[in-house]
């Protein structure tokens, strides 16, 4: 079924107070989207601080790690490792103490795990001492350790390999860190009314920084440390959404009123420009059919009719081109590039009707000797370069003014204008002699001499003595044959007389 514009406008119209019906249910629907969008933000946002805060204790271990690394390099490590008895390393592991930041105990210990000195001056635990044999024996357990046995002695193990002079393995080091470290940098990267936690393999809480609040309150995001087990929790405050009341009437008024602003106003103004634009689409639709060019174009009002109108061009440009490509084939031989035997047949009937009032013109068929016998030597290549060959000849011993023909498989056709019977046969002598003086170069090797030379039948193009355009062309096939039988070894031609049914003809050779 087909509507009208009018029809249309009233279906807007109707559907003016559908949309008004729905509108709060539409805003509801966006709102709710709008503040699930908020939520993800907000969520992103928590998750980032967790990264950050995750990221910053990862750097510190990595820091505390890089120092133990660089300190087993250290060659009274090595010395102490190899010849103290406890004495030396107690005072290294007080010194350690004292100059390194948070920490808590530093020891050395053999390959088979025997710590050299007193683990209680060193500060080494039980926990630290089982950790430190795992180590130095590479069995697996949790890296780095958390020990949280003694409540405010809360601390963690980093460990390294110690490689002597002889590149292998002669004992291990150990420091212990209090956890306030990590406490003090989880304090900073806090933000508004945050907490995190900081838990071990198990899960346990090691450390706690923010203040405590309701967890009913609040949204949990956990997220592992970069390089051990242990994991970070941050507790943030849910978020609370606004009223969205006010955005919802504000929402259904702005939409009711805009709606009916723009059916109103722009109705009628669309109908004219969209008819307007229709008709400019068929006018240019029917000259594409009709291949006219020349009409008068109006531009069209619509972005849209705009960007098809080139394409509407360029239709009209190739259906112009395959039109004009259509004739030229079908009046065209595709070997040659000369007339075929369409367009051969036009031309000479259009020169018959001249005739009447005009000088006659003077037809050639022409036909070259023994051509099959090139095919059967030296194959069907050879036998279209010859055609080819001869095709070019003829285009250039003719005038501008001349038509020449490809009117079969080795047969050929030129249309002589505006030349008088008198002085033609000099010049179809030139154009025989000339042929031959280049087929001289041109013939394959192992031919007889008269093959490859032309046989040439002439009529006189003349109303006034021949009935049919039929007679002019039988008339110059027969001189054509009876030249053939002229077995000279040259090109030669034959005049028809100027009646069919007679046969008096000249040759030359």
């Amino acid at each position: 079924m087909n509507y009208s514009l009018k029809q249309l406008a009233m279906v807007m119209v109707v559907l003016l107070i559908a949309v008004t019906l729905g509108s709060s249910t539409v805003a509801f629907f966006l709102l709710q989207e709008q503040y699930q969008t908020e939520d993800s933000r907000h969520d992103a946002e928590a998750r980032n601080r967790l990264n950050l805060a995750a990221g910053a204790i990862a750097n510190q271990l990595e820091f505390y790690q890089g120092i133990v690394d660089l300190l087993v390099q250290r060659h009274v490590i090595t010395d102490m490792l190899n010849f103290d008895t406890g004495e030396d390393t107690q005072r290294w592991s007080q010194q350690v103490r004292s100059l390194l930041p948070g920490a808590f105990g530093a020891g050395l210990a053999r390959q088979d795990g025997q710590l050299l000195g007193d683990p209680v001056a060193q500060r080494i635990g039980q926990s630290c001492l089982n950790d430190l044999r795992n180590f130095a024996r590479r069995e697996p357990f949790s890296y780095p350790p958390l020990h949280t046995d003694v409540k405010g002695l809360e601390h963690f193990d980093l460990m390294a390999h110690v490689v002597g002079n002889d590149r292998d393995e002669s004992g291990v080091l150990l420091i212990s860190f209090h956890i306030s470290n990590l406490q003090q940098i989880m304090q900073k990267t806090l933000s508004g009314d945050d907490s995190l936690i900081l838990s071990d393999a198990q899960g346990r809480a090691v450390a706690h920084a923010g203040q405590a609040q309701n967890e009913r309150e609040l949204n949990r995001y956990v997220s592992g440390i970069p390089g051990t087990n242990w994991q970070m929790t941050l507790l943030v405050p849910k978020y609370t959404s606004r009223n969205v009341i006010g955005w919802l009437i504000a929402f259904n008024l702005g939409v009711m009123l805009l709606v009916s602003f723009i059916i109103a106003f722009t109705t009628q103004r669309f109908a004219r420009v969209i008819s307007n634009d229709i008709r400019h689409v068929h006018q240019r639709l029917t000259d594409v059919v009709n291949n006219d060019a020349s009409s008068e174009r109006q531009q069209p009002l619509t972005a849209e009719v705009a960007a098809i109108t080139p394409d509407i061009d360029k239709l009209a440009h190739t259906i112009r081109q395959q039109r004009q490509t259509l004739v030229e084939q079908s009046l065209s031989d595709p070997l040659t590039g000369l007339h075929n035997r369409r367009h051969f047949d036009i031309l000479v009937a259009h020169m018959f009707e001249q005739s009447r009032r005009h000088m006659p013109g003077i037809l050639l068929i022409i036909d070259i000797n023994q051509f099959k016998s090139v095919n059967d030597k030296h194959g069907h290549e050879d036998g279209d370069r010859q055609l080819r060959r001869l095709a070019e000849y003829l285009g250039r011993a003719t005038r501008v003014s001349d038509e020449v023909a490809r009117i079969g498989g080795d047969e050929f056709a030129v249309i002589l204008q505006d030349i008088g019977i008198d002085d033609f046969p000099k010049w179809v002598q030139q154009l025989i002699r000339g042929y031959d003086r280049e087929m001289a170069d041109w013939k394959p090797h192992g031919l007889s001499d008269d093959a490859c030379t032309l046989s040439i039948g002439v009529s006189i193009i003349d109303a006034n003595h021949y009935l049919s355009v039929d007679e002019v062309v039988h008339a110059a096939d027969l001189a054509m044959y009876r030249a053939k039988a002229d077995d000279s070894g040259q090109s030669r031609y034959h005049l028809a007389s100027y009646r069919a049914d007679q046969s008096t003809s000249a040759s030359t050779t």
